[in-house]
């Protein structure tokens, strides 16, 4: 509910079935490390019990886009949350020009017999050196902690 009330998700009825609806901003960012190029992935979560979530692919920076916020503007608040980055003001940072992909599962696994469907936009930046923090960044919320790890491109 808190995701609701903040406008990250919605909740909609199709064909008889709840599904919750998010829309993302998601970054694929890469940035030179000794000459060589990489890109940035999140690696792994750590929630405050202990649990180890390993996450998948080779996203960098995916933020949920909230109610009357822009998913650019959306974009620049996560990259400065996430990676702590508070003086990023969105410079480079290009929108890929397609529309907005969008994936459904039966059940996610932060909400196991709730539908999903993910509306995502997908940004690219190329992380200037003065950014670039070589072994990596490190988000800690209340409950989570989250890393980020640049991998060779």
């Amino acid at each position: 509910m808190k995701e609701v009330r903040l406008g990250e998700s919605i909740l909609i009825v199709r064909r008889s079935k709840l599904i919750r609806q998010v829309r993302h901003a998601q970054a694929d960012i890469t940035g030179e490390i000794v000459g060589v190029l990489h890109t940035l992935i999140e690696s792994h979560q750590i929630f405050a019990g202990g649990i180890e979530r390993p996450r998948e692919g080779d996203r960098s920076v995916s933020e949920k886009i909230q109610s009357g916020e822009s998913p650019k503007a959306a974009m620049i608040r996560g990259i400065q949350e996430e990676l702590g980055l508070a003086d990023f003001a969105g410079k480079g940072l290009i929108r890929d020009s397609r529309r907005p992909r969008k994936r459904y599962k039966d059940s996610a696994v932060s909400y196991p017999g709730l539908a999903v469907e993910h509306i995502e936009f997908q940004f690219t930046w190329r992380m200037p050196t003065e950014y670039i923090e070589p072994l990596g960044y490190v988000e800690t919320q209340r409950r989570k902690t989250t890393y980020f790890v640049w991998k060779e491109a």
